[in-house]
């Protein structure tokens, strides 16, 4: 789906969801869920869901988000209860994950859950690009000059791969990292101009790319709302070695695109928090890659700061909640699963810190989360608290 046809939809939900503000009243000390979140958390983690529907009253030594021992993880203090809950290999991949059922239990009422999880799941896995698009090189090098949009080719083809071709973008590889241009006009095989002017320094020998916009549209929607968690997710519900395979794929292919181009991307130039899909990355980081996380952690705090901590002091939300949710439930992993002690403690306060004192300031007296959208006012969308949701759920197990 087009990024425009996607706004429309969600500007149509929006009108839908809309209903009148109430009178603000003095909050609870504790988070309050909306119905409407409480729905998106059922359905978003089904076997969740029925984990805690199905176990017994237990006591608080005993909870799921607390650990027994060095080494263990939250489910193995209850597992007793609920036999069909997944062992992770962590603390923290449990922590980013959460409790779940092993795919086909008989503890989950609704086994249709299962069976689109895995049968898209191996759809879905298996049509995800191993390299992103951009990232393959074409014939040549370029020199580039700063501040101009002149391409200058040595033993390219731009006329085939740019003039008569699909590429819309055109992408520079440098030590920087990937940096897309759109494409401009297009003199012969070895001159043409890009839409914008080069910011860096002059550079000769350059390697660079070339993508359609269906091919960027395609390989962001494919892991828009983080399908490398998903496959993390459903390998250790099933045990089946192609989700890991798949999940693996995923991450590695969205490390290396032009938007965090491995870890060399300014973090201003990269994706917005709603299609960071960064679940992944951190699950990834946890499995093998470390490397990843110096520019997980730079995303988090960058982004973190603009969405919520900057914001605190608003009188409403800043557009909407659906990306300073994302960034809230980021810094609540960061703080629970990076492997620096300092980077822990330093977003266990500012999850805490954005938790109280800008969501739930401003959290109405229903429990719901209400924005102002355009020229709608009060209003809220239920896939969007939910993410909410899932920061504040993820600051409390804190």
């Amino acid at each position: 789906m087009s990024v425009a046809a996607k706004t429309k939809m969600l500007s149509t939900s929006a009108q839908l969801t809309r209903r009148p503000r109430r009178a603000r009243g003095r909050l609870p000390r504790r988070f309050r869920l909306s119905s409407a979140a409480c729905l998106y958390i059922c359905f978003a983690h089904l076997s969740l869901g029925c984990t805690y529907a199905q176990r017994p009253r237990t006591t608080g030594a005993t909870r799921p988000e607390a650990a027994t021992s060095a080494g263990t993880t939250g489910a193995e203090s209850w597992e007793a209860a609920v036999g069909d809950l997944v062992r992770f290999p962590s603390a923290e991949v449990e922590f980013i994950i959460g409790p779940q059922l092993k795919s086909g239990s008989a503890l989950n009422p609704v086994p249709w859950y299962d069976q689109n999880a895995l049968s898209r799941g191996l759809e879905l896995g298996e049509a995800f690009p191993a390299n992103p698009p951009g990232s393959v090189l074409l014939p040549g090098t370029i020199s580039v000059t700063q501040n101009s949009n002149q391409i200058t080719g040595a033993g390219t083809h731009f006329v085939q791969d740019f003039a008569t071709g699909p590429n819309a973008y055109f992408v520079i590889h440098d030590a920087g990292g990937a940096h897309p241009f759109i494409r401009g006009s297009v003199t012969d095989d070895t001159h043409m101009a890009v839409t914008a002017p080069w910011p860096g320094r002059s550079s000769a020998g350059l390697k660079y790319g070339g993508m359609s916009a269906d091919e960027l549209d395609s390989f962001t929607n494919l892991n828009y709302y983080d399908q490398g968690l998903v496959q993390y997710t459903n390998y250790y519900r099933t045990g089946d070695a192609r989700f890991l395979s798949y999940a693996r794929k995923i991450n590695d292919s969205w490390w290396k695109s032009t938007y965090v181009s491995e870890g060399r991307t300014p973090i201003d130039n990269s994706f917005s928090p709603r299609t960071s899909s960064l679940a992944g990355l951190m699950l990834r980081a946890l499995d093998g890659r470390p490397e990843m996380w110096p520019w997980i952690t730079d995303y988090v705090r960058q982004q973190l700061h603009l969405w919520v901590s900057l914001r605190a002091d608003y009188a409403g939300f800043y557009y909407g909640i659906r990306d300073g949710g994302y960034m809230l439930l980021h810094a609540a992993n960061l703080a629970r699963v990076h492997p620096d002690p300092a980077v822990r403690a330093e977003f266990r306060a500012k999850a805490l810190d954005g938790a109280v004192r800008y969501y739930a300031r401003l959290q109405g007296p229903d429990g719901g989360f209400y924005f102002d959208l355009d020229d709608i006012k009060g209003t809220t969308q239920p896939f969007q608290e939910g993410i909410l949701a899932e920061g504040l759920i993820a600051v409390h197990r804190l």
